[in-house]
């Protein structure tokens, strides 16, 4: 940084003086405003950064299974556990939601999401209202099978295939936000904008 412009005040004082400022710095002054401006006007580059900054907290959240805030994510009810794969992480089964997670530039702004339809339930939350259907399922008919349900592809002899209607009903689903800025991320869009504008400076 340069320092402050120097005023050098000359003559002196009276009723029929004039009072002559000569002032010192104003051409590096110019200089660094200039550089400035070109950082600033440069703006596709430090948004980019700022962006994969941002992918890469969001992706840690679903390792973390926290909000941006830090609270961790409201804990999965039993059957849904017993229905996943990947037993140990939420909103991770298959990993889709956490992939699709990126940014785009569209002009001076920065948008960070997922282009994933049900991105919005979990971010938020809300009632998914799920129609009545007909299923049809194998149940098994001896030992320890009996009475229970079985894998559709159950080629078992005593299997019998049974069908029957699942009335409509509503699943809420609980806010687990995965997208927003944390402190740390505040922290570090100024240090992204501070190291642009600090480079500048330098080279002006």
């Amino acid at each position: 940084m340069h320092s402050p412009s120097a005023f050098s005040p000359r003559g002196f004082l009276s009723p029929m003086s004039r009072l002559v400022l000569t002032i010192h710095g104003l051409d590096k002054t110019q200089s660094a405003l200039a550089a400035l401006k070109r950082a600033l006007g440069d703006k596709k580059t430090i948004l980019r950064q700022i962006g994969e900054a941002l992918v890469a907290s969001t992706d840690e959240r679903f390792v973390s299974m926290q909000s941006p805030d830090g609270a961790p994510w409201k804990p999965l009810h039993p059957r849904t556990i017993r229905q996943k794969r990947n037993k140990q992480k939420i909103l991770t089964e298959r990993g889709l939601l956490r992939g699709s997670i990126h940014y785009e530039l569209n002009g001076d702004t920065l948008e960070v999401g997922t282009d994933r339809k049900y991105g919005a339930i979990h971010q938020f939350g809300g009632v998914v209202k799920i129609p009545a259907r007909t299923q049809t399922v194998k149940v098994g008919t001896k030992g320890k099978n009996k009475g229970r349900f079985m894998k559709a592809k159950s080629k078992a002899a005593h299997a019998i295939e049974r069908t029957f209607t699942i009335p409509a009903h509503d699943v809420t689903i609980p806010a687990r936000p995965f997208l927003g800025l944390s402190g740390d991320d505040k922290r570090e869009i100024a240090e992204i904008v501070h190291k642009h504008l600090w480079a500048a400076l330098k080279q002006s």
